[in-house]
Parts: structure tokens; C-alpha cells; sequence
């Protein structure tokens, strides 16, 4: 078994800052739940506000992570139990039997199984290749925000995690969460707004000001704050798609390189982490018998766990779309997904 990757380590990246309930268990189920970073105390109680009504909400245990730092130290117990080499792929031949790999230092590699996975947002030259498509829908769109706060009198604040629910229809805004990552409290702000939008260069210049423009009551439910720390205000954007023509001998593609996921939904690790498990069962059959065949490729792509749980993250986020954009594109990005999805 050999991991690859162009990088000896996972650079600075803003995505996933927040493990779920059912994505911690699933960590715990492969026994890595301990290798998040930062350790830090479960989240059991959420405040929300909503239309100017405080209530708190009891949830299953959350936790706050350093994306990179989590993804690094996973890929440290990783490399104790495979062979890695860091160099990039520059070019690959599959079929039912053997899959061939070229090595940009030269190295060619052979094995009976690839799985591509390369955090998507752009599909990979390697899955273009083999003649993979990303099928996009550009009205379903998310861009994410974040950066650390603390109180302006240097208190702690007196919640564990904080949620601030706007309706959509106003700014395209959907919520602001607030959570603990190590010593540090973590701003996350969802949106459905497009990079080019002036409002992103407005939140990345006075962070502060804009949310206490779009979220009336903020500073006055958990205190009068200000940022920490040099970092900038960080970006992540991305747009609904699903890649076809996956159904190949010889190569699984998962996580986000397969479909992406709208980061106000929270699904994108429970995706990933369901494809592992999914993965996890199946391979070990796999290699029972000769060959790697598109029959034993499609029993991951039809796995009922895992066409569960691709399927809520598009119902999610048209969801949010539903409620923020104008009736008449909400119609056409229902009928484009209900026949990517084979419905009706």
C-alpha cells in the first residue's frame, strides 16, 4: 500500500474547522478520533439566536479542529503503515487488472487499485484524462469565511459555541457560527455570495463592522469583540458538482474530487469520512478475487451509505438556495438536479 502526494505535508488550507456528531464517531470507529488537532473539550451546547430570540440547543459532541493540522498528523500515522513517496503523478493507464502510474521524478508504480483523492473544487488532469467530467450547477455557489476573535475586555466568553441565524432572502447570508479550537475562538460566516461580489472585499477589510451591520444584536448576545491575531480574514469558495463517468475498472474517486459540498451544510467530512468507511468494507472483498473490474467499481458509487449521505448534501444545499435566491432560477436548479439525480 502506498500513499503519494506532491507535498511532505498538508499546506495552511481553510476548510472543515468543525468535526459533527456522526463524522466524530465515525473517526472513532477507525480509532482516530484522538488524532484530531487541536484535543480539546467536546462541544455539548450550542446558543442560537434567531429573529431576535435567544434559546440553546443540546447537541451530540461537537469539536473544533485545525483543518491542516488534523489532515497532517492523520497523514503522520499513516505513512508508519505505508509506503510514501512525494512526487506528483504526471500521467496513468487503468484497466480490470493492473494500474500503471508515471512519477514526475521519473519512478513508475503499479497497483490493483487507485484511489483519487485531491479535495476537488478543480477536477484533477488524472481523472480528466481517464475522461471524467464535472458536471456543475453555477446557482448553487457557497462562499465561506473565518478568522479568530476574542472579548475587547480579555473575558472568556460564556458559551461553548454560538450560532446566529439570519434569513437568507436579505443577503444571501446563511449563518454565523462561534467555537472553541484549542485556546482560540473561531469565527465561521457562510454565505451564497459570488468571489467577485463587493461585499467580500468589505468583510475581509473590517470584519468586525460588517458583521455588526448583517447580524443586528451580535456583539450585545456574546460581547463586545475583536479579531486576534495577523492571519487575514480566509476565503473558501466553491460551487455545486458531481463528477461523471466515474464508474471505471481500476480507480475510486472520493470526498469532494467526486462531489462537492456546501460548507453551511456541515456534510463534507460526514462525505468523505462515509466513502472511507464505505472503501473500508469493500476492499478487502475486492481483493478476494482477481482483477478490479467496473463490477466491483460500482458497488462503492451504489453503495446505499454512501448514495445516502451525497444525496442529503445536494438536498441540503439546494436547501439553502431555496430560501435565498429568486423563486424562478430555484425552479431550474431543482429540475437540473432532479435529473442529475434521476429523479422524476
Amino acid at each position: 500500500m502506498a500513499l503519494l502526494d506532491r507535498n511532505t505535508s498538508y499546506p495552511p488550507s481553510f476548510r472543515a474547522e468543525k468535526l459533527e456528531q456522526d463524522q466524530a464517531e465515525l473517526l472513532s470507529k477507525f480509532g482516530l478520533l484522538d488524532a484530531r488537532q487541536p484535543l480539546a473539550s467536546p462541544i455539548h451546547r450550542v446558543d442560537c439566536y434567531r429573529k431576535g430570540q435567544h434559546y440553546q440547543q443540546d447537541v451530540g459532541p461537537q469539536y473544533g479542529i485545525h483543518y491542516t493540522d488534523t489532515v497532517n498528523q492523520l497523514r503522520s500515522l499513516a505513512r508508519q503503515h505505508v509506503d510514501f513517496f512525494q512526487s506528483r503523478v504526471i500521467d496513468l493507464s487503468t484497466s480490470g487488472t493492473q494500474q500503471h502510474l508515471v512519477l514526475e521524478n521519473g519512478q513508475q508504480l503499479q497497483a490493483r487499485l487507485l484511489v483519487l483523492a485531491t479535495g476537488g473544487n478543480v477536477i484533477n488532469p488524472l481523472a480528466f484524462k481517464l475522461g471524467m467530467r464535472q458536471q456543475a450547477t453555477r446557482e448553487l455557489r457557497s462562499l465561506s469565511f473565518a478568522f479568530d476573535i476574542c472579548r475587547a475586555d480579555g473575558q472568556p466568553y460564556d458559551f461553548q459555541s454560538f450560532n446566529y441565524f439570519l434569513d437568507p432572502r436579505e443577503h444571501q447570508i446563511d449563518y454565523i457560527t462561534l467555537f472553541p479550537i484549542g485556546d482560540s475562538v473561531r469565527i465561521n460566516l457562510f454565505t451564497q455570495w459570488h468571489p467577485k461580489d463587493m461585499r467580500v472585499r468589505a468583510m475581509r477589510r473590517n470584519p468586525m463592522r460588517e458583521l455588526d451591520e448583517y447580524f443586528p444584536g451580535l456583539f450585545e448576545q456574546i460581547g463586545d469583540s475583536v479579531p486576534t491575531g495577523s492571519d487575514k480574514v480566509a476565503l473558501f469558495p466553491t460551487q455545486y458538482y458531481q463528477l461523471s463517468k466515474v464508474e471505471q475498472p481500476g480507480i475510486v474517486v472520493i470526498g469532494d474530487e467526486f462531489q462537492s459540498v456546501s460548507p453551511a451544510t456541515g456534510k463534507g467530512l460526514s462525505k468523505v469520512l462515509t466513502d472511507v468507511d464505505v472503501l473500508s468494507g469493500l476492499i478487502p472483498q475486492w481483493l478476494e478475487t482477481d482483477g478490479m473490474t467496473v463490477d466491483k467499481i460500482q458497488q462503492f458509487y451504489r453503495h446505499p451509505d454512501k448514495q445516502a449521505v451525497d444525496s442529503l448534501a445536494k438536498r441540503e444545499w439546494v436547501y439553502l438556495a431555496d430560501n435565498a435566491l429568486h423563486p424562478e432560477i430555484i425552479s431550474k436548479v431543482k429540475r437540473k438536479l432532479a435529473k442529475l439525480m434521476g429523479v422524476g
